[in-house]
């Protein structure tokens, strides 16, 4: 009777064609694969996933986006990602009163304190591939507004804006 259950649960899920990680969904429009762009690295680009990246598209992006899959082998397009440190100052002002001697207010003294911290950002286009297999110039989309954060977590989010345009073409 158990193994009677197992089995009829896992063909429930069979039935409701939802597709798994590496199988395609059938609303599927628009295929692509992800391609890491990096000056510094010899061989540069190179098709490469972050942790990050492949645990939102396991997770998110067949929800969100189902008329676009990753698919290398497939790929229409290539997602170009870009990750970079940044470093910000902070510039902040504290006023301090300068008191006469009767207790009054004869002026004010402004001094400024520096913070430095360091963020991600990760810039992201979309470029068509051409039937030679070669990425097509220019790019098709350039994110206007790169993603940020602490920690490399902005490639996932990059990622996401890549894909983001990916679905409006496949909507067409």
């Amino acid at each position: 009777m158990r193994h009677f259950r197992l089995l009829l649960l896992v063909s429930l899920f069979a039935l409701t064609g939802l597709p798994c990680w590496g199988q395609q969904s059938t609303a599927c429009k628009v295929h692509f694969k992800v391609i890491e762009s990096d000056r510094r690295i010899p061989g540069s680009p190179i098709e490469k996933l972050t942790e990050t990246q492949e645990k939102w598209l396991r997770e998110k992006e067949p929800q969100k986006y189902p008329a676009v899959c990753f698919d290398p082998a497939k790929a229409m397009y290539a997602v170009i990602w870009t990750e970079a440190q940044e470093t910000i100052t902070n510039r902040r002002p504290h006023i301090e009163a300068n008191v006469g001697v009767n207790d009054g207010v004869t002026g004010s003294t402004v001094t400024y304190s520096e913070e430095t911290s360091t963020r991600s950002v990760t810039h992201i286009s979309v470029a068509k591939i051409g039937a030679d297999g070669s990425l097509e110039a220019p790019p098709v989309f350039v994110d206007k507004d790169p993603a940020q954060a602490k920690k490399s977590s902005s490639s996932a989010a990059g990622l996401e804006h890549g894909v983001k345009f990916l679905n409006t073409l496949g909507k067409k």
